[in-house]
């Protein structure tokens, strides 16, 4: 927390000198996150800002893209932030502030579907033009985080490879139908809300048009990997979503949507740690990844009617292990590090080079189900404590 101090450079040429700094929301991976004061005493913004290092970074996921998606929203009754500033060159943009706190729960569920339903009963009459992901048959978003995976994941990912496939053969089987705006990340964390309303969908960064059901299939997907209830989900989405969308949830699109939802999930922490900065902090992405991997088997295996795999008792990815302990030893760097915190990083680099593999482990092939699964358990029994979070049923996907 920073009271009222001068802000980055970015954010000074973006809103002018007198702009000052009242919280750093999130340093990120990713997005840089500032709340500012732009008018001392009075109104605040939401600026973020791409410093040009994170997963996102260089691809078609610019802040620019995401700046046009609230602006193309201004009248469809959905409720966000209206743009104040966008950098010339598109890295940064600033929003209004909206009253509210973020979902952390499930206080907002049912006016969060409701809000939903809105936005997806709109069509593609409020969408960006201009950007790649939002054609009007709904199939860029696919092959543009087929792309992302292509061009940013430097290390062999054969899950995502099989994902891609069963995804892309599924989707020709159920082509959306209507297609939508989707915010493309809803549920805990993304939007504000107050006594239960919420005031502002935020953090529209993978929007797309495609299938309204990817959006209520992440909504489920963040509260699982978060240990949130949902209830009956799918009797708050009958009671919600569905008289304002005029439709019935399909279950069939619903899973698909799970596996989408997923699949862009481990794709960014992919990402994320593939093209991490020096310094970057990358532990969130590395304690997520092997839940979102374990998820994500079990939905395509559900779309493939199969029964989804149970975690197994493995022996411990070394490479994995390692990579986790280097993470360890890297956060503990940084000045005035001394005593128990110098002591602990020598420990954590000392533990990830008596871990790493002295050759290279076999890679499963991407259309060996089995294998994927075994050496994805094999990475979550380096993190036990994630183990309940990777059994957890997705709601309503069953």
């Amino acid at each position: 927390m920073t009271d009222h101090h001068p802000p980055p450079r970015w954010a000074q040429d973006l809103l002018g000198p007198d702009a000052r700094l009242v919280e750093v929301v999130s340093g990120g991976t990713s997005r840089h996150t500032l709340r500012l004061e732009v008018t001392p005493g009075g109104d605040r913004v939401v600026a973020r800002h791409d410093p040009g290092a994170g997963p996102f970074s260089g691809t078609p996921l610019t802040l620019a893209r995401e700046a046009a998606t609230y602006a193309a929203l201004v009248g469809s009754g959905v409720p966000v932030p209206a743009v104040v500033a966008v950098a010339a060159d598109g890295r940064s943009f600033a929003v209004e502030e909206v009253p509210g706190t973020p979902e952390a729960g499930a206080d907002s569920l049912d006016d969060l579907l409701t809000v939903l339903g809105r936005l997806h009963a709109t069509g593609t009459r409020h969408v960006p033009p201009g950007h790649p992901g939002f054609d009007r048959a709904g199939e860029e978003d696919l092959a543009l985080w087929s792309d992302l995976a292509r061009r940013r994941i430097r290390r062999p990912a054969p899950l995502v490879d099989h994902a891609l496939d069963r995804i892309a053969a599924h989707r020709r089987a159920r082509p959306p139908a209507p297609v939508a705006l989707c915010h493309g990340d809803p549920g805990v964390g993304n939007h504000l809300h107050r006594h239960g309303i919420v005031t502002g969908l935020v953090d529209w960064e993978m929007a797309h048009t495609g299938d309204p059901h990817d959006d209520l299939a992440s909504v489920a997907v963040r509260a699982a990997l978060v240990g949130v209830d949902l209830g009956d989900y799918r009797a708050r989405v009958a009671a919600r979503w569905e008289p304002v969308v005029g439709t019935a949830l399909d279950p069939d699109r619903y899973r698909l949507g799970v596996a989408a939802t997923l699949l862009r999930m481990v794709v960014s922490c992919l990402s994320a740690l593939d093209h991490a900065a020096a310094g970057t902090d990358r532990s969130v992405q590395l304690l997520g990844l092997p839940v979102m991997e374990a998820q994500l088997l079990r939905a395509l295996a559900v779309l493939d009617d199969r029964d989804p795999p149970p975690v197994i008792e493995a022996e411990p990815d070394p490479a994995f292990a390692a990579e986790v302990a280097t993470t360890v030893a890297e956060a503990l760097d940084g000045p005035g590090r001394d005593g128990p915190e110098r002591r602990a990083r020598y420990a954590a680099r000392q533990l990830a080079a008596a871990l790493a593999p002295r050759s290279p482990a076999a890679v499963p092939a991407a259309d060996d189900p089995e294998a994927l699964w075994a050496a994805t358990c094999a990475r979550l029994a380096v993190l036990p404590a994630s183990r309940p979070l990777a059994d957890r049923p997705i709601a309503g996907a069953a």
